[in-house]
C-alpha cells in the first residue's frame, strides 16, 4: 500500500509542471483569441480649418474627417460628429452637432462674436464612439459626491478623456481699424487678483525603455527636461556624478543605466546658479526590459531588433499591434531578441508588447514604422503670388495619381496675416502619429521633412517619452510581476447613426421649494466687521482690544484668517493639487452617517412622453421605460434648435398627465413637484485639458502674446504682435472692485438649469434661491478644492444669496416678498459667472480666504419686468445640427465697389472642391481690397484611403 501511494504521488509531482504548462499555454491562447476576434475598433478625427489664426469678429470654417483607426479609412461607424470650441479658460462657448457623410467629412463654421474674449481657443471634435476609451477620472471629494442624485451621476460628471481631437488656434482681439490686421493683441480677462508669478524651477521626468527598470538589467532609459512653464531646455546632465550626457532634440534624450538593489540613481542639471538632483524611477526587484538596438531603422525595408532582458521572469509570447488590431503573435521559444516582421506592420506607431505564461504584461513599447505609402501627392497652385485689389486668381488643384470624384477641402488666404505654429502638421503627421501620442507634439512636420537617422532617433525617442497605452489598457496588480493585465471595458455607448433623446426616469425626491419667508436665510450670516465690532464693544471694559479688534499680544487670534488657513509670507494661502486618487471618495466616514442619498433606480417601469417643437410643428411619442427607467427616442433630424418636452407618469394617470390632452392645468407651474425626476444622458465633456507650453507660444516669438490688464500701458509692439505679457508683483495681493461688465462666462439661465438637472446636481424641482452654488458646481465643478468654495448671488445687483460670513454686511433694502417673486426661474433671463477660477488651469495656485468671494452670480432679469415660461416637468432647448453655412466669396468680374470696404483675410473657402475626371479642380477667385499674396491650404483623403499631401 505505501509503494502504490509512493508511485502516485511521484505521478502527480511529474504531471503538474505539464499541467501548468498546458494551463500557461491557454492563457496566451485565450489572450491571442480574445485580441483577434474582439477588436475594439476606435475612431479618428482630424479638423481642417481656413487659417492660421482669427480676430473677433471672423468666422473659423473648418472641414472635420472621421476615420476608422484600425485601417484610416472612411469611418462606417459613426454619423455624428460633435466638434466644440472652447474658450481660453476652458469654458465651452459653442458646442455643435454635424452629419458625417458616407466619405468620412463633415463641415462647419464658428462664428468669433464680440462678446468673447480674445486668446488661445481650442477646437474639440469627438464621436460618442470615441468616449468608450480612455477614460479617467478627476479628483473629487465625499463632499462632492454629496451633491449628486447619486454617485453614479458624479463618477460620469468627473469623468476626462485623454484622446479627444483637439487643435488651438490663436484668436486676437478685433482690429482697431476694419482691416488694420498689422498689430495683433490679445487682451486677458480681467481678473480680481494678480496672478501668482511662477519661480524659474527646472523639471525633468524619466521613462524607462519598455516601461519600468529591474535590478542588476542594464537599460535604455528616455528623459525630457524643461522649466517650469514646459519649455524643453538643452542642458546635459550627469548620471551618479559620472556618466555626462545631453538632449538630442526638444529637450529629449535617452542614456543607459544598470540598477541595482543598494542604490538609487540619481541624476544632476545645473541650470541659471542652481544645481538639481532627480531620482530615477524604483528599480523592480523581477521584470523585462527591452532595448530597441537600431533606433535608426528606417521602417520599410530594414526591421527594428530588440534586446530582451528579464530577471526573475519568463517572457513567453511577443504581440504587435497597430491602432488596436492585432498583427503578430508569437511564442518566444527562450528567444532574447524579437524582431517583428516590418513588412507584415502598416505604416504609422506600432506597439510591441511581451508577456510571460500568464499573460501578464512584462515589458511594453512603441515604434513608428514608415513605408511611405500612406501620403498622395496634391498640386496646387495659383497663377501667381501677388495679387492688386480686387484681382481675380486663377486657383488650380491636381492629384498627380489621377484620383477623381474625391472632395477636396481648400482654403485660399492672405498670407500676410498668417501666424506661425508648433502646430505644423498635416493630416498624414495627424492621422499617423499625433493622434496615437499622449498629449501636445510639437512641430510634428520635422519628424515627416527627411528620412535620414537623426530625425528616425528623434522619432524613436518621442516614442519613448510621448508613447502611451491608448489601444492597450491595462489593470496593474502590486502582487504580479511585470506593468499588468490587458483589460477589456464593457463599452457603455454604441455608434451614433440617428439623433436620439436618452435618458432615465428616477424618484423624485421630496427637495425643498423657495417660499417667501426662506428668502431671509438665503443671505443671513454675520459679517466678519460685525463680529468684530460685537466682540470690541464686549470686551471694552476688560481691556486689551486693539483697534483692529483683535486680542492684543497675540500674533494669531481666535477666529483670524490666518488662523485657519495655509498661510503664506505674503498674506495669501493656496492649495495644493486635489488627491489624484478617484477613489478617495471611498474612505472616511461610513456610508449610514454621510451625506448624499445615492438613489437607486424606480422599482416599477413607468410611462414617459417625449414631444419636440420645432417652426410650428410638433411631434410626440409615448413609451415605457424599461431597465429600470431607461428611455430612447428617435427624434425626427433638424436644423439649428428645437424645444423638447420630456414628462413621467404612471399609466394610471396618462389620461390627465398625457401633453396633447391638455388637462394638466399645472404644466406651466415651476412651483409644483414633478411625479418623476427626468433626466437626459449627458456623455459631453465637461473638463478642458491644461495648454502645452507649445500651444500658446509661436516659433518667431517665444513670449506670450497675452497681455494682462496690468500691462496694456506698458505692452511694447514691434507693429506686428504684442511681445510681451507683463507680470505684476504686489506686497499685497488685493482685490480690483468686480468689474459687472466683463463676466467670465455668460449662460442662459434655463440652459444652466437643464444642465445640473440632467448631471444630478439638482434633483427636479427649481428653486432659484438657493440655485447660485449649484449653477457653480455645474459650471466650474470643486475647483480643485477639498472645501466647498464661497458664492454670492446677486439679483442684478442686489445680494440675496451667500454661503459664507462675508467681510462685511450685506446692505438690505429690499423687502422679502418682492425679492421672492423675482427668484424665478420665469424671472431670470441669463445668469452671468464672475471668478478668476479658469478650469483649464485648475492646478494653478489661488488664494483661498474664508471670509471672500470665490465666484459672483449675478441673475439678470427678464427685461421690462417680463416673465419667460417655465414648466413644472422637463423643457429644453434641443440642439439639433448645424447648417453648414457658405462662405462669402464676391465676384468683382464686373464691378468693383467704390470705397474699400472688403478685407477678408480667408479669399476662398470650399470645403467641398470635388476632382474632376482628370483629378483636376479649378476657380476664380477675387482678391480683397488690399494688395495681398496669397497661400493655398488643401486636405483629404483619397478612395484608397491615402491623404493628399500638398505640394
Amino acid at each position: 500500500m505505501k509503494c502504490a501511494l509512493r508511485y502516485l504521488l511521484t505521478a502527480l509531482l511529474l504531471w503538474m509542471p505539464l499541467c501548468s504548462g498546458l494551463l500557461r499555454a491557454d492563457n496566451l491562447d485565450a489572450l491571442e483569441n480574445r485580441l483577434r476576434q474582439n477588436q475594439q475598433i476606435q475612431e479618428k478625427v482630424y479638423v481642417h480649418t481656413d487659417n492660421t489664426c482669427y480676430f473677433i469678429g471672423d468666422t473659423i470654417w473648418y472641414k472635420a474627417y472621421v476615420v476608422r483607426a484600425d485601417n484610416l479609412h472612411p469611418t462606417d461607424m459613426s454619423k455624428m460628429l460633435y466638434v466644440e470650441l472652447l474658450a481660453p479658460d476652458g469654458v465651452v462657448v459653442d458646442r455643435q452637432r454635424v452629419v458625417v457623410s458616407d466619405k468620412n467629412y463633415t463641415c462647419g463654421q464658428f462664428a468669433l462674436k464680440d462678446s468673447l474674449y480674445s486668446g488661445y481657443y481650442e477646437i474639440r471634435a469627438y464621436t460618442r464612439w470615441m468616449l468608450n476609451f480612455n477614460v479617467k477620472l478627476r479628483p473629487y471629494t465625499r463632499d462632492d459626491r454629496a451633491l449628486f442624485y447619486n454617485y453614479q451621476m458624479a463618477a460620469d460628471y468627473y469623468r476626462d478623456w485623454e484622446d479627444l481631437y483637439s487643435r488651438v488656434v490663436p484668436v486676437y482681439s478685433r482690429p482697431r481699424e476694419a482691416g488694420d490686421y498689422d498689430g495683433k493683441y490679445m487682451y486677458a480677462r480681467p481678473k480680481r487678483e494678480a496672478p501668482f508669478v511662477k519661480k524659474d524651477k527646472l523639471l525633468c521626468k524619466f521613462f524607462p525603455e519598455g516601461g519600468t527598470l529591474v535590478e542588476g538589467l542594464k537599460s535604455r532609459v528616455a528623459f525630457e527636461v524643461t522649466d517650469q512653464d514646459g519649455q524643453a531646455l538643452t542642458i546635459g546632465g550627469t548620471l551618479d556624478g559620472k556618466t555626462k550626457f545631453k538632449p538630442t532634440h526638444m529637450g529629449r534624450g535617452t542614456f543607459y543605466y544598470t540598477p541595482s538593489d543598494s542604490t538609487h540613481g540619481r541624476v544632476t542639471f545645473q541650470w541659471k546658479g542652481d544645481k538639481y538632483n532627480f531620482r530615477l524611477p524604483k528599480a523592480e526587484e523581477a521584470g523585462a526590459v527591452l532595448e530597441l538596438q537600431n533606433p535608426a531603422f528606417d521602417g520599410h525595408t530594414q526591421s527594428p531588433t530588440f534586446a530582451l532582458r528579464s530577471r526573475g521572469c519568463a517572457p513567453a509570447a511577443y504581440a504587435v499591434l497597430c491602432r488596436g488590431k492585432l498583427l503578430q503573435f508569437q511564442r518566444l521559444q527562450g528567444s532574447t531578441t524579437v524582431t517583428p516582421d516590418v513588412s507584415q506592420l502598416p505604416t504609422g506607431v506600432n506597439e510591441l508588447m511581451i508577456f510571460d505564461a500568464e499573460a501578464n504584461v512584462l515589458a511594453d513599447r512603441l515604434f513608428f514604422v514608415n513605408h511611405h505609402d500612406m501620403g498622395t501627392p496634391l498640386q496646387v497652385s495659383t497663377d501667381k503670388l501677388d495679387y492688386k485689389p480686387y484681382e481675380p486668381i486663377q486657383l488650380h488643384i491636381a492629384a498627380t495619381d489621377g484620383t477623381s470624384g474625391m472632395p477636396v477641402s481648400v482654403s485660399l488666404r492672405d498670407t500676410r496675416t498668417d501666424d506661425s505654429s508648433y502646430d505644423d502638421g498635416n493630416m498624414l503627421t495627424d492621422l499617423l502619429l499625433s493622434s496615437d501620442l499622449k498629449g501636445f507634439i510639437a512641430s510634428p512636420a520635422y519628424y515627416f521633412a527627411g528620412d535620414d537617422a537623426e530625425r528616425r532617433q528623434a522619432l524613436d525617442v518621442l516614442m519613448l517619452v510621448q508613447g502611451w497605452r491608448k489601444y492597450t489598457p491595462l489593470a496593474t496588480d502590486k502582487k504580479q510581476v511585470g506593468l499588468g493585465q490587458m483589460v477589456f471595458h464593457r463599452l457603455r455607448y454604441t455608434p451614433e447613426k440617428t439623433l436620439t433623446v436618452e435618458g432615465i426616469v428616477r424618484k423624485q425626491l421630496d427637495v425643498p421649494m423657495l417660499f417667501v419667508d426662506d428668502v431671509q436665510g438665503l443671505s443671513s450670516g454675520t459679517s466678519v466687521a460685525s463680529l468684530m465690532a460685537e466682540k470690541a464693544a464686549n470686551a471694552v471694559s476688560q481691556g486689551g482690544i486693539t483697534m483692529s479688534g483683535w486680542n492684543a499680544g497675540n500674533n494669531v487670534a481666535e477666529g483670524s484668517l490666518e488662523d485657519t488657513e495655509n498661510s503664506q509670507p505674503d498674506g495669501s494661502s493656496s492649495t495644493d493639487d486635489a488627491s489624484s486618487d478617484a477613489n478617495a471618495t471611498q474612505t472616511g466616514t461610513s456610508e449610514g452617517s454621510y451625506l448624499g442619498v445615492n438613489q437607486r433606480s424606480i422599482k416599477h417601469e413607468v410611462l414617459i412622453e417625449a414631444e419636440v417643437e420645432k417652426d410650428g410643428m410638433s411631434a410626440g411619442s409615448v413609451q415605457e421605460t424599461h431597465d429600470g427607467g431607461q428611455f430612447l427616442f428617435q427624434i425626427p433630424p433638424f436644423y439649428d434648435k428645437a424645444v423638447l418636452f420630456l414628462t413621467a407618469y404612471d399609466r394610471k394617470d396618462s389620461l390627465k398627465r398625457c401633453l396633447t390632452a391638455g388637462q394638466d392645468k399645472y404644466r406651466f407651474d415651476e412651483e409644483r413637484y414633478p411625479d418623476y425626476y427626468v433626466t437626459r444622458h449627458l456623455f459631453y465633456p465637461v473638463f478642458a485639458h491644461p495648454y502645452n507650453y507649445y500651444q500658446t507660444h509661436l516659433p518667431d516669438i517665444g513670449t506670450s502674446l497675452v497681455i494682462g490688464e496690468d500691462s496694456i500701458d506698458n505692452s511694447s509692439s514691434d507693429g506686428a504682435r504684442t511681445l510681451r505679457n507683463i507680470s505684476v508683483k504686489a506686497k499685497r495681493r488685493t482685490r480690483r472692485a468686480l468689474d459687472y461688465s466683463k463676466p467670465a462666462y455668460v449662460a442662459d439661465a434655463y440652459d444652466i438649469y437643464n444642465e445640473a438637472t440632467d448631471r444630478g446636481l439638482s434633483w427636479g424641482v427649481i428653486n432659484m434661491g438657493a440655485f447660485p452654488p449649484t449653477a457653480c458646481q455645474t459650471v466650474y465643478g470643486n475647483m480643485n478644492r477639498y472645501r466647498s468654495y464661497n458664492v454670492v448671488g446677486k439679483l442684478d445687483r442686489y445680494t440675496f444669496y451667500t454661503n459664507f460670513i462675508p467681510m462685511q454686511d450685506i446692505i438690505k433694502n429690499r423687502s422679502d416678498a418682492a425679492l421672492f417673486k423675482d427668484l424665478h426661474l420665469n424671472r431670470v433671463d441669463s445668469i452671468r459667472f464672475y471668478t478668476d477660477f479658469e478650469p483649464r488651469n485648475y492646478t494653478d495656485r489661488h488664494t483661498e480666504q474664508l471670509n471672500l468671494e470665490d465666484v459672483v452670480v449675478v441673475y439678470v432679469p427678464v427685461a421690462d419686468d417680463g416673465k419667460r415660461f417655465t414648466y413644472r416637468d422637463r423643457r429644453i432647448m434641443l440642439e439639433g445640427f448645424t447648417y453648414p453655412e457658405e462662405h462669402y466669396s464676391p465676384d468683382y468680374s464686373t464691378q468693383k465697389p467704390a470705397e474699400p470696404t472688403d478685407y477678408r483675410r480667408t479669399l476662398y473657402w470650399n470645403p467641398n472642391a470635388v476632382l474632376d475626371e482628370n483629378g483636376e479642380f479649378t476657380a476664380t477667385v477675387y482678391n480683397n481690397s488690399k494688395d495681398t499674396r496669397v497661400k493655398v491650404s488643401a486636405a483629404g483623403q483619397a478612395a484608397d484611403g491615402k491623404f493628399f499631401v500638398q505640394e
